[in-house]
């Protein structure tokens, strides 16, 4: 069918059923492409939000490049869509840990990167999820958390996380995720050898025996011989920062005058120092004087409008003869929550 137009003179053919559908079809899938397009866009948005405060979250408790990489290896070996859920939930994590730990002795991996591996993922626990990460140094088997994340060697190159979950009369029960055919090496007294972390101070090494599987936990025999592995070193950030040390002030005193300052307050002074280089737990100090290793300094310096003040002693020294400057590592030894708080969020937010 043609309709003639007398102004211009034109005739065109009208569409048939055929026409309509095609057009309309056509414009169906135009708007059905578009919002595919659509959606996958927006679902790699989210994604890439989802990521970013996943790194915004777990930089802030202070893992390490390689951990976060676990993380997200992690994530991707349990298919989630959003690696939030593995940080935010202490019992996914810790029920993903034999599978994984499984999945990475299967990559045919040498027995020193899996052991790297299940150290730094003892590591991830207690900074993300543990509500003391900071625990005295370790002396003996009572100093074991309960739901602490340790891990286990033996003889034979083996080597699982466990979860300690109980204590009794002269042993620790530990839960180790592996799975339940693993526990039959164990059935049998064996030699095995504790490994606790101490975030802010060392990874000691705790060798015993086992006592038996009970209702598929682990008993070790309470030990004695407990020894500190290495001491853990933490990244420094380089700042340049004042800070003022309080130190007794040296006076010389006549004989006459001995007896009148007995009863007089000692006379201190504040000593101005520079803060290079600083973690969590130490500072690296440059001075052009001395410090003794033998005591806990007052160390005051400000992070932006946080005035922190903290208790430090010197671990170690380096000296630049040419320029007769000293470089004093210090070690924080007491801070408050607050000034610990300021610190971790203002070394993650520098990294």
């Amino acid at each position: 069918m043609e309709v003639y137009n007398p102004i211009v003179n034109i005739s065109w053919p009208l569409p048939g059923v055929f026409g309509i559908t095609l057009l309309l079809g056509m414009i169906f899938a135009t708007v059905v492409i578009y919002l595919v397009i659509y959606y996958f866009r927006l679902k790699e948005q989210t994604r890439i939000q989802n990521y970013q405060l996943f790194l915004f979250q777990v930089k802030r408790k202070g893992l390490s490049n390689f951990q976060i990489k676990i993380l997200r290896n992690m994530s991707a070996y349990l298919k989630l869509a959003n690696p939030r859920d593995l940080v935010s939930n202490a019992a996914l994590f810790e029920s993903s840990l034999a599978d994984f730990t499984g999945y990475i002795k299967s990559q045919n991996e040498e027995r020193e990167n899996i052991t790297d591996i299940i150290r730094d993922i003892a590591v991830i626990h207690k900074k993300i999820f543990s509500k003391t990460p900071y625990l005295k140094p370790f002396e003996s088997m009572s100093d074991l958390e309960d739901a602490e994340i340790i891990y286990l060697t033996d003889d034979v190159n083996n080597v699982f996380p466990g979860k300690v979950t109980g204590r009794g009369s002269g042993f620790v029960s530990i839960t180790l995720f592996t799975p339940a055919k693993n526990l039959k090496l164990f059935e049998n007294e064996k030699p095995v050898a504790l490994h606790v972390l101490r975030l802010d101070d060392a990874e000691y090494m705790a060798r015993t025996v086992t006592a038996g599987i009970e209702m598929n936990q682990l008993k070790v025999k309470d030990t004695t011989e407990i020894t500190k592995e290495r001491e853990f070193r933490h990244p420094y950030i380089n700042v340049m920062l004042s800070a003022f040390i309080t130190i007794e002030k040296p006076t010389v005193q006549e004989p006459d005058d001995m007896a009148k300052s007995a009863d007089k307050t000692n006379l201190t002074e504040s000593l101005e120092f520079t803060v290079v280089q600083l973690n969590e737990y130490e500072c690296v100090l440059r001075s052009t004087m001395q410090l003794g290793f033998d005591r806990h300094f007052p160390l005051i310096f400000q992070l932006d409008t946080f005035k922190l003040s903290a208790m430090a002693r010197v671990i170690s020294s380096r000296t630049v003869e040419k320029d007769s400057v000293y470089y004093l590592t210090m070690k924080f030894t007491e801070m408050s929550d607050s000034g610990r708080a300021v610190l971790r969020k203002f070394i993650a937010e520098s990294m």
